[in-house]
């Protein structure tokens, strides 16, 4: 496995997963993405595995947002024990092919360009609406054979998150998208 400098609170299985993905999708067109940094680990892995694309970080850096009627057991504030200056100048100096974003979504994701296409995306952010915007955002914008990769589908902790993917699953099905 390739060496982190980063903290990351994935597991070695989460992790595999992320390399086994950004393998497959590492010659195909289009930048790489993180929705939900928190520490870095796993945005320097993916950074690392895509050395001649652009990786965006997307993270309010501030911990989550307020949780939905959907969301059952992480509460605004959670993951904020992060210094964003020090996790920018890190990747700055390490791996400058990272561009970090600082917000909450779904305003963030105007500051990319709006044309720009995507190969890789792992969306990590534990909270109903925000995994819906990740997949509002992303999903039109991933070239063919891209991969979304979820994290937090379908643990206890986050039920917001697989019902979010559920309906836009299901959006899809119907032929029924919005797009931001």
């Amino acid at each position: 496995m390739m060496e982190l400098k980063l903290q990351t609170l994935l597991s070695l299985d989460r992790l595999a997963n992320i390399m086994r993905y950004c393998e497959l999708t590492k010659n195909l067109e289009g930048d790489v993405a993180e929705f939900g940094v928190f520490r870095g680990g796993s945005l320097e892995l993916i950074a690392q595995l895509h050395p001649g694309k652009t990786a965006w970080g997307i993270d309010s850096f501030e911990g989550l947002p307020e949780p939905t009627q959907h969301d059952n057991h992480h509460k605004k504030g959670d993951f904020k024990e992060v210094e964003y200056e020090n996790i920018l100048g890190y990747f700055g100096t390490m791996h400058r092919n990272v561009n970090l974003l600082k917000g909450f979504s779904p305003d963030i994701f105007n500051n990319i360009d709006q044309y720009k296409k995507f190969c890789f995306v792992h969306i990590d952010v534990d909270l109903y609406e925000s995994v819906a915007h990740g997949l509002a955002y992303f999903y039109p914008r991933m070239v063919d054979g891209g991969v979304i990769l979820l994290d937090d589908y379908g643990w206890d902790t986050t039920e917001g998150a697989k019902r979010a993917v559920d309906e836009f699953i299901h959006a899809q099905e119907q032929g029924i998208f919005t797009e931001i």
